[in-house]
């Protein structure tokens, strides 16, 4: 498969747009994203898209999330929001409208993404784990500490708006 590296060069980092702008300028049939700060085994990424070629809507290539500790223990969370590790026909990414790029930063354009998408098709998920990297320090809410209080406190109001 070739492989496309969505980035963004804002200040602040727009994943949303990073990951509309990669899908618009590239064809294929079947969107994979994979986040940076996870392993996820290669043979449930190509289940996923074996899925995914077949019907629309989501598949997350992991029904297991583990999120690893500073110091190398990992701890399971349950029904995780996050499309770490997920696919969709491009068709399906676009009819749906992408991720909505008002959302600055990541963290709630995957919720949010997920809340329409489940409203059209229902998802799927295949077997395994998913372990997501340690990579700093996080508030209660799962949010980086990097980000500032008041961006998060913006992203969660428009989730709130946008999900009524």
């Amino acid at each position: 498969y070739p492989i496309y590296i969505a980035c963004d060069h804002h200040r602040p980092y727009r994943l949303a747009h990073a990951v509309n702008r990669c899908v618009r300028n590239h064809l294929f049939d079947v969107l994979v994203l994979v986040y940076a700060d996870v392993i996820v085994p290669r043979t449930q990424i190509r289940e996923a898209v074996a899925q995914a070629q077949e019907a629309p809507g989501q598949v997350f290539a992991f029904d297991r999330y583990l999120y690893m500790e500073e110091n190398g223990d990992t701890y399971e969370i349950e029904d995780a929001p996050a499309n770490a590790c997920m696919a969709i026909q491009r068709e399906g990414f676009l009819e749906i409208g992408g991720y909505d790029e008002r959302f600055v930063g990541w963290a709630m354009e995957d919720r949010e993404f997920n809340d329409r998408c489940g409203k059209r098709w229902p998802a799927r998920r295949v077997r395994g784990r998913l372990e997501h990297l340690w990579h700093g320090e996080r508030r209660e809410d799962g949010s980086a500490l990097e980000t500032s209080e008041e961006q998060v406190a913006a992203n969660w109001a428009h989730y709130k708006e946008v999900s009524k």
